[in-house]
């Protein structure tokens, strides 16, 4: 059994009572094989599975794997199904667990119970109903009445779908959908904005459109930047960057580079990377400045594959770099963390639990100001929640998931 050099240094805090709490199942591996322990630790369900699904809906039944087979347990450790699945997946509305045998699917209950035998090509569906494909037919199935309620004759349905002749449009339905496209003018790019209305019924659609340039076509490249509804452009023109939003010039042209974030619902305030003189720094819409021009590099969330995929919020941080050594700096560029770190990566989590990679050696929170250090050969993958518990994935030196391990160094896992 391998040695164990853990170093931690956290602060004392509480996580409340969900995380003392004895009754939440937190994915625990012993050697190869995995079972389940509590918040502190302590072994609920013997490690002796090939696998165990991390991830609990508070129903306390878990999907097991055992030679190359799922099944399902509770948590006693109990068998409610036979380990004789090819793959298991439970419904995204926790309704129950689509199940794969034989290449064909089936559907389990909540409980467990067997609804629907594995004898479908594709089962997919719903809150309260599931559709049942086999080579002609598609059953639909009310998981609230445990049986078929209805058969759609497929090749029916497809030739109403293409029917936009005559249109019935008493009580209709509209909606309009706006892109924007690229236009070119001899060497010159510039927008054109295509817009349709889709207006239905219950039976029938009919469409129309409508194009009109928004850009003239002056721009040496334009790059547009997908899920900005209200059209957010980069220009560039004479080797500078800037930005259109809502077809007006908010950014100048001036900028060596700028890289967007995207919007979404849970992002308040907005934000661009941009690059001048050689220096990254951080400005809003309005081209005001939040973080000066002196950084090597900003991280501004998650960089797999070059692409932001995330929001930010400079309330709980910045990773930049300066000077070949990474920080943590927020509004007016107060330094949060220190500037003595080889590395620094964010991780998936939500913006109030931003974790940190220190050359695969650490973690660092915000909320505590503090970390942990792990064994140089561990890496972190992100983090991850059960049960409102916040845990750390954990991976070895060949990137498979070695365990958890809590913020405050409770590990679940043992070599």
């Amino acid at each position: 059994m391998k040695n164990i050099l853990i170093v931690v240094f956290v602060l004392l805090f509480s996580f409340g009572n969900n995380l003392m709490a004895q009754d939440i199942f937190i994915a625990y591996r012993d050697g190869n094989l995995w079972g389940y322990a509590d918040t502190l630790g302590q072994i609920l369900i013997k490690p002796k599975y090939s696998s165990v699904s991390i991830y609990n809906d508070n129903s306390n039944i878990f999907i097991v794997e055992k030679e190359k087979q799922f099944g399902l347990i509770n948590q006693n450790g109990e068998l409610y199904t036979p380990i004789v699945y090819d793959k298991i997946r439970r419904a995204s509305n926790s309704r129950g667990f689509f199940t794969v045998k034989n290449k064909m699917d089936g559907f389990l209950a909540a409980n467990g119970d067997l609804l629907i035998n594995n004898e479908y090509k594709n089962i997919y569906g719903g809150s309260n109903t599931l559709y049942l494909e086999d080579d002609s037919l598609t059953f639909k199935y009310c998981l609230e009445k445990r049986q078929i309620i209805d058969t759609i004759a497929t090749e029916d349905e497809l030739e109403l779908e293409m029917d936009y002749e005559v249109c019935d449009l008493k009580y209709p339905s509209s909606h309009t959908y706006t892109n924007y496209e690229k236009i070119y003018r001899g060497n010159k790019i510039g927008i054109r904005k295509h817009r349709e209305t889709v207006v239905r019924n219950s039976k029938y659609m009919r469409k129309s459109t409508h194009n009109y340039d928004t850009l003239p076509g002056r721009y040496d490249d334009i790059l547009i930047v997908n899920g900005w509804n209200y059209g957010f452009v980069l220009v560039k023109k004479r080797n500078k960057w800037g930005a259109f939003v809502s077809d007006t010039l908010k950014i100048p042209i001036k900028y060596q580079e700028i890289v967007s974030v995207p919007i979404n619902s849970s992002c308040k305030t907005y934000y661009l990377k941009v690059k001048k003189d050689n220096k990254w720094g951080i400005i809003d819409f309005s081209n005001q400045k939040k973080l000066d021009f002196v950084y090597d590099e900003i991280c501004l969330g998650n960089l797999s594959n070059g692409n932001h995929t995330r929001c930010f919020d400079l309330r709980t941080g910045i990773a930049v770099k300066k000077k070949e050594k990474c920080g943590i700096v927020g509004f007016g560029d107060k330094v949060l963390l220190d500037f003595k770190y080889d590395s620094i990566v964010y991780n998936n989590s939500k913006p109030w639990n931003y974790y940190y990679l220190d050359d695969k050696k650490g973690i660092y929170s915000y909320q505590m100001n503090t970390g942990l250090i792990f064994k140089s050969n561990d890496k972190i993958s992100n983090t991850t929640k059960v049960d409102n518990v916040l845990l750390i994935k954990m991976l070895d030196e060949r990137d498979k998931l070695k365990g958890f391990v809590s913020p405050s160094g409770v590990f679940f896992y043992k070599d």
